[in-house]
Formats: C-alpha cells, structure tokens, sequence
C-alpha cells in the first residue's frame, strides 16, 4: 500500500506513514519500500510538516481555547486564571478514542509532551524541506514535583488542602480506581435497600445473592460469599450515612495518565473519587471504617489521595527506579504526598 501510494503521490511516502506510526513498518520492509520508490522526493511532504508544527499548541490558555472551538457544549465552565477545563458529567459517557470524550482526558498542557512531538516534526521538516528548523531544547530529565500541590491550579485553596490534617496515600489498578457500576449499574444501591430492610437475615442474605448473582460474570460460589460478608458488615451500610458526603473524610483521585495536576479534595461519598462520573473505589468503605476504629485517629477528620491507573504494573508503571520513562507514575506519588503534607 505504501509503494501504490507513493507512485501515485509521485513522493515517497515512507517518512510521512512512519511518522504516523503506521504498523508494521520494520527495517526489513523499509528497505523493500525504498528498493521500488526510493527514488521518488520527498519534497512534497514539506508542507505537511510545516502546518503540523504550525498547529501545535502553546501553552494550556492555547489548549482550552482550541479544545473550546471545537467541543464548547460539554464544557461546564473555565478557569480564568489556569484555563483548566471543568467538564459537564455527561462527556464521561462518551467513548475516549475521538471527540470530546478524548479531550476530557487529555485537556492539561503538557509541556514535555509538547516538545517531544515539535521534535518529531522537525525531524520530518529537516528532510521534506531540506532545511534545518531551529531544535528544541533538551527536555530536563524527570525530577520529583516541589510544588506544595499541583491541585492549586484548578481548586480553590480549600479544596485543596486541610492543614494538619493526616491523609492516607492510596494507588493501584482499576480495583482501586473502583468501577462500581461496571458489573451492574445501582448494584450498591441495591444491596443497601435490601440491607436496611426490617426482612429476617435469611430473607436478606437471599436478596443479596440474588441481586450479586444477576452481575457480570458472577458465580453462584462467590456470590453466596459476598451475600454473607455484606449481611456482616450491616452496621457499616446504613443507607442515611454511606450516601451521604462525609463530614470528617475527604478524598481526592487522580488519574496520572490523563492528568498530571493533582485533583480537588471532596467529602467522602459514593460518587465523589471512583472511576468518573459517578463511581466509588476501596476509600469509600475505609474511611467510614477507620473513622470508628481504637486508633489515634479516631473520631478525627482525615482524608485519602488516591492516585491509581487502570492495568497498571507496579515495576514499570510505579516504580522509583523506572521514574521519568514514559507510563511511570512515581513522580505524581511523590507529587500527591507532597501536596498531603
């Protein structure tokens, strides 16, 4: 395809496919490419890299602005002084790959992202146009974040933090980003009505089976289990408290692939720091849990900063030694517990 392309563009196409990313396109087969149309310029290529770098983006006011041109019916409001996007609930239901749905989760500016690319480009630009562009600097290696906290940016100073006030540090994979709704949507508010029922425990363990064993992949082994565990942790489920936003526990997720500022502290609740737009992880149980256990803690406000990545692998994605290579998340720990203190 790449060689029917190229004779019909009258330009070998190969440097522009490559920088698409285009599969397959190992040295092998390059060097069969260039066997039949490395003959052909490359000079027709010079425009598409110039208007590439042409299109790039500033700095985040650039960003917002272009992202507000192209998808303003989702965007709830914008911050005057960051330009931080805050987006209306429902672009979380749009799929991630195009459109809006993938800007909500690529809507911070990112700077070294940003030169990396305008590298790329040059690269392209050197050889379509047969002049050198000016090179970026190089990009600083990775350092841990000395900002107090990157949430600054996008909350108001008391959503950001509580002074002296201690915070739990959680991380993980998509159990702990917590897709509660994912198996069965309004599962939890399901087996809190069964549970604050005034029903025998038999009839509410039988409810609870029930309603787990209708969820995505559910075994009725496992099911039965959880039926019995929920009907033990009764005490903890009363409907008029777990829905409700804490007073004395907040929380605040972060999802470092999409983001790399620090997002604001809320109350505790089902819908306040799970898997967006209306989700809960671990936190939502451990912090009405811990504020009522024989600790030095107890009865005491406290908050927990979760930063978790779905399929994440703990040497590559978050390990100290793999810090500053792509898909390493060390530093935004670091950022969140230096945020915390």
């Amino acid at each position: 395809n790449i060689v029917l392309l190229s004779l019909a563009m009258k330009t070998n196409l190969l440097s522009y496919l490559e920088f698409w990313g285009v599969n397959g396109i190992d040295s092998d087969a390059k060097e069969k490419i260039n066997e039949l149309v490395g003959h052909l310029p490359i000079s027709g290529l010079c425009g598409l890299f110039r208007n590439y770098d042409a299109f790039l983006v500033e700095d985040q006011q650039d960003l917002t602005e272009h992202i507000q041109r192209l998808h303003s019916q989702y965007i709830k409001e914008i911050d005057g002084v960051t330009f931080v996007i805050t987006w209306k609930p429902q672009v979380y239901n749009l799929g991630s790959r195009y459109g809006a749905g993938y800007y909500s989760q690529n809507h911070i500016f990112d700077a070294a992202g940003m030169q990396k690319a305008r590298a790329r480009i040059h690269l392209g630009q050197d050889a379509a146009c047969g002049e050198p562009t000016t090179k970026p600097e190089k990009s600083p290696t990775a350092a841990p974040f000395t900002l107090p906290s990157s949430c600054f940016l996008s909350c108001s100073t008391e959503k950001c933090a509580r002074p002296n006030m201690p915070r739990f540090l959680f991380a993980g994979q998509s159990n702990m980003v917590g897709h509660s709704n994912q198996a069965k949507p309004g599962l939890f508010t399901e087996i809190l009505d069964i549970l604050n029922t005034n029903k025998s425990k038999e009839d509410k363990i039988s409810f609870l089976y029930t309603a787990i064993n209708e969820a995505e992949e559910a075994l009725n082994n496992t099911s039965l289990n959880e039926a019995n565990l929920l009907y033990d942790m009764r005490s903890l489920l009363k409907k008029n408290k777990v829905l409700q936003p804490s007073a004395k526990v907040s929380c605040s997720f972060t999802r470092p692939e999409y983001s790399k500022i620090l997002s604001c502290e809320q109350n505790l609740s089902p819908t306040a720091c799970g898997s967006p737009p209306d989700q809960y992880g671990p936190e939502l149980m451990f912090g009405h849990r811990f504020l009522t256990l024989n600790t030095e803690y107890k009865g005491k406000a406290f908050g927990v900063t979760k930063v978790a990545v779905g399929g994440s692998e703990i040497y590559r994605n978050w390990s100290k030694s793999q810090a500053g290579s792509q898909d390493n998340y060390w530093n935004d720990l670091v950022n969140a517990i230096h945020a915390a203190q």
